[in-house]
């Protein structure tokens, strides 16, 4: 087998291991392509932490389709991740022109205001949803979420990450996080606040129903 037949074959074997509910291949997954990725959408955005951001959104989407078998080629799960992050980008691009097209004209406009359009909307709930929240609006909702979370470190660097915008290097000196290994532990924590909030709008859409 040539060496793009067995790259195949192996990325066919982490995706049935991600199915089968592995963590660890999970983990393989995020260590194997992480790289790679961020430093591809560095050189496509020129903005270092929209480019850290796009690369946490994309591997969390793109595990959970692994999880839901909507990855219909698995051997060719490279060219499907980066594809991934290049439409996200493409997404988060659109939405900002939108924007600064209507401050422009206003003078005054909040996100709030100015709902994804349609044709961006299923490109960006899934992937887009966690960081649009943490990063623009329902601050509240964020704070009870990270409330709820059962490891302290997980809120506090989600914290000083996200809402008190404080340098990684800093975090990692007083959380004793090993700047090496900063971003899978900032993914692992990210993924539970993910499954918070996926479970939020459950019970939200449970009592929806009941109404």
């Amino acid at each position: 087998m040539n060496t793009e037949g067995k790259m195949g074959s192996d990325l066919h074997q982490l995706a049935d291991r991600i199915r089968q509910g592995e963590k660890e291949a999970e983990e393989e997954l995020v260590e194997r392509f992480q790289r790679g990725l961020s430093l591809a959408l560095r050189r496509r955005s020129q903005d270092p932490t929209l480019a850290e951001d796009l690369t946490q959104d994309t591997l969390l989407l793109v595990l959970e389709k692994i999880r839901r078998n909507e990855v219909r080629e698995p051997e060719r799960l490279a060219g499907f991740i980066h594809g991934t992050a290049r439409h996200l980008l493409q997404a988060h691009r659109r939405k900002n022109a939108r924007f600064v097209a209507l401050e422009s004209a206003s003078g005054e406009v909040s996100w709030a205001d100015t709902p994804p359009a349609a044709d961006e909307k299923a490109g960006q709930d899934e992937a887009g949803a966690l960081s649009h929240l943490l990063r623009k609006e329902e601050a509240r909702l964020v704070r009870q979420l990270l409330d709820e979370l059962t490891i302290e470190r997980d809120r506090q660097l989600l914290i000083r990450f996200y809402l008190s915008h404080q340098a990684k290097s800093t975090i990692c000196a007083d959380l004793a996080i090993d700047e090496e290994h900063f971003r899978r532990v900032l993914f692992r924590a990210r993924e539970r606040l993910k499954e918070l909030w996926q479970r939020f709008q459950k019970r939200q859409q449970l009592l929806g129903e009941m109404g």
